[in-house]
C-alpha cells in the first residue's frame, strides 16, 4: 500500500507529523500494515529544521523508517535539501527491501543532461527503492570487520560536513531510522584489485575520520585475498569469486561516534 503525499511548505512539520494518524486510518480499512508514505515532504532546510523533527511523530516512532536520509540532495538545483522522502512500515515490507537499494535517481548524470536541460525534466530528482522479487536469494559473504572510536572532539556534524563535500564518492547510501540521523554508509562492489584502490581513495578523501589501524588491516586482508585468487585463478571465472563489497559505516547516534571499516568477500 503506498500513501502519496505533497506537503505544505509553510506546513510541512504539522502536514508530516499528520501521516501518523493517516496511516492509522488506513490501516484499519485496509488490514495491512506493509506501507509505503513518499512524495516531496518538504522534509528538510527551511521547512523542517533540526528543531522540529521531536515534533514530528512520523521521525521518532519506531515503527517507521526512513529510507532517504538527510544528507541527499533531492533538488536539481541543488540545494542540498532532502525534501523527497520515502519512509517504510511493516516487517513483511521491510524484510522485502533490498538492501542499499534505496536513494535518488540523478537523471542529469545518468542522461549526461546540463543543468537547463534538467530542470527541464523535473525540479527534483526521483526517490526510489528495490523489492525482493519472488524467490529472491541473498549472496553469502563472509565479512571482515574493524571498528574504531573516534576522538572526541569529532561529531556528527563533521561528519555530515565532509560527506555534503564528496558528492562524487559512487554507491552512496545512507539510511535514517528516524527524524535524527543514525547511520552514513558508503558502500561499493568491487573486485580485489579495484577494492584496494577504493580504500586508497577513502582514505586520502575520510582519513580524519577513520582510525590509522583501520586502514593497514583492511589493505593487508585485501592482500591477502589478492595472493589466493593468483594461486587458485579457476575462481575468477565464477561469479563473485574475486568480488568483495566494501563498506565504510559511521554510527553517529553514539558518543563518541565510532567507524566500521567492512569487507564483505562473496563466496
Amino acid at each position: 500500500m503506498f500513501i502519496a503525499m505533497h506537503t505544505k511548505p509553510n506546513d510541512a512539520v504539522s502536514e508530516i507529523d499528520k501521516l501518523v494518524d493517516v496511516y492509522g486510518d488506513v490501516v484499519k480499512k485496509s488490514k495491512t500494515k506493509d506501507i509505503v508514505i513518499l512524495g516531496d515532504l518538504n522534509a528538510a532546510c527551511d521547512y523542517v529544521r533540526e528543531r522540529d523533527w521531536e515534533k514530528i511523530r512520523l521521525a521518532n516512532d519506531k515503527r517507521f523508517w526512513w529510507l532517504i536520509d538527510d544528507c541527499q540532495d533531492t533538488t536539481v538545483k541543488g540545494s542540498r535539501c532532502a525534501y523527497d522522502r520515502i519512509i517504510a512500515t511493516g516487517e513483511y515490507l521491510l524484510n522485502n527491501i533490498v538492501a542499499r537499494s534505496p536513494g535518488l535517481f540523478d537523471f542529469q548524470k545518468a542522461y549526461g543532461l546540463d543543468k537547463q536541460k534538467a530542470e527541464e525534466v523535473s525540479d527534483h530528482f526521483p526517490v526510489a527503492f528495490q523489492l525482493k522479487q519472488k524467490g529472491w536469494k541473498e549472496q553469502e559473504t563472509v565479512d571482515y570487520v574493524v571498528s574504531s572510536v573516534l576522538p572526541s572532539d569529532i561529531t556528527r556534524r563533521h561528519v555530515q560536513d565532509v560527506m555534503r563535500k564528496n558528492k562524487d564518492i559512487p554507491r552512496v547510501t545512507l539510511y535514517k531510522k528516524t527524524g535524527g540521523m543514525a547511520r552514513i554508509m558508503l558502500n561499493a562492489t568491487k573486485n580485489i584489485t579495484s577494492a584496494i584502490s577504493c580504500f586508497q581513495m577513502l582514505q586520502r578523501k575520510f582519513g580524519k575520520f577513520m582510525a590509522h589501524n583501520q586502514m593497514d588491516q583492511a589493505e593487508n586482508y585485501l592482500m591477502t585475498l589478492q595472493s589466493e585468487t593468483h594461486k587458485f585463478p579457476y575462481q575468477v571465472f565464477s561469479m563473485y569469486k574475486n568480488v568483495v563489497d566494501v563498506k565504510l559505516i559511521w554510527d553517529i547516534v553514539s558518543f563518541p561516534i565510532t567507524c566500521q571499516l567492512v569487507i564483505s568477500k562473496y563466496l
